[in-house]
């Protein structure tokens, strides 16, 4: 309806600009022609730019995608080197004093053969106690030999829990021993 309107007020501003009034008067010259139609389309601009809807701008939101968490890698367990071994236990009395590294004896160290380096680490597998025992000495030790100190032999019969007859009763002569 708005666009009706607004030719016919672009008709009548022609038809006045030219003097036919809607009467069927003469013809204008074609100054008068160019001059209406020039009018006419000034006028039809300025009403369809009036009437029409203008888009407001609008602030478009940024939102932050959030990057996915990775799923935590899950660490691998160690693989150790493992060797078949003997094992034995020593204790004081009669070993007492100082191991061939210069410390004193102590639980937790062991002499080792020649196939394990000094201040190598390592586990008895099947070992009760769950240590971690340190080559810190040296005896007259096979190639693959393990000499664990305890601090108490216990009786020969291993009846005391804790003490080395107890605990080569448990390991047995000859063990898997995991290098870390």
């Amino acid at each position: 309806m708005k666009l009706l309107s607004a030719c016919l007020v672009v008709g009548a501003v022609i038809g006045i600009v030219l003097g036919q009034g809607g009467r069927g008067e003469r013809a204008p010259d074609p100054a008068q022609r160019y001059e209406a139609q020039s009018i006419a389309a000034e006028t039809w601009t300025r009403t369809v730019e009036a009437r029409a809807p203008r888009p407001s701008p609008t602030a478009t939101p940024i939102v932050a995608t959030p990057s996915p968490t990775p799923a935590p890698t899950p660490t691998p367990a160690p693989v150790y080197e493992t060797l078949w071994s003997t094992i034995t236990f020593y204790a004081c009395p009669p070993f007492c004093g100082t191991m061939a590294n210069g410390d004193v004896v102590h639980e937790g160290a062991a002499a080792c053969g020649a196939l394990m380096l000094r201040d190598q680490v390592f586990m008895i597998v099947g070992d009760p106690t769950e240590r971690e025992y340190v080559c810190k000495d040296t005896g007259y030790l096979g190639r693959v030999h393990v000499d664990v100190f305890f601090d108490d032999e216990g009786p020969l019969n291993g009846s005391v829990e804790n003490t080395g007859w107890w605990w080569q009763k448990q390991v047995g002569a000859y063990a898997l021993v995991e290098l870390r």
